[in-house]
């Protein structure tokens, strides 16, 4: 009785190498829970701010560049929305009077309390990026989803 063939030995090794690759990717993309997005520099959301939506909802992956563009959004107006916005991203906003004894954690479990209607409607997004402002008493929070 012969051996595998050439073919055959080549099938065998495809599929743990897929696999391999497939959880390689799965993982690189899952550790990514709470990015360093310092080189965004003053559009950089403060860490509290990041760990906390992080934490809190369900898109799959973080994304700098998506913060980085609710900083331009607060930025641009007071986030009244004429920041340039791409096609496809969807923006929640929340905006409450400041109060010295909250911790800015307080507003971001009230910004998602808020937005948990709408939760629903972005079940098909998988990235997403938050950012944070204080402006005149005011906390001003946005995330952005694509």
């Amino acid at each position: 009785m012969r051996g595998p063939t050439p073919d055959l030995k080549m099938a065998q090794w495809r599929i743990p190498l897929t696999l391999l690759y497939c959880a390689a990717i799965v993982i690189s993309g899952r550790t990514q829970q709470n990015p360093n997005c310092s080189q965004l520099n003053r559009y950089a959301s403060p860490n509290d701010v990041r760990e906390s939506f992080n934490g809190a909802i369900l898109a799959e992956v973080y994304d700098c560049a998506l913060e980085g563009l609710g900083g331009l959004y607060l930025e641009e107006n007071s986030g009244t929305g004429n920041c340039d916005v791409p096609t496809g991203v969807t923006i929640l906003t929340y905006e409450t009077g400041a109060n010295r004894d909250l911790e800015l954690s307080v507003y971001v479990e009230d910004a998602i309390i808020a937005w948990t209607r709408h939760f629903r409607y972005l079940a098909t997004r998988s990235i997403f990026g938050c950012n944070h402002v204080l402006r005149y008493g005011n906390h001003k929070i946005v995330c952005l989803f694509n």
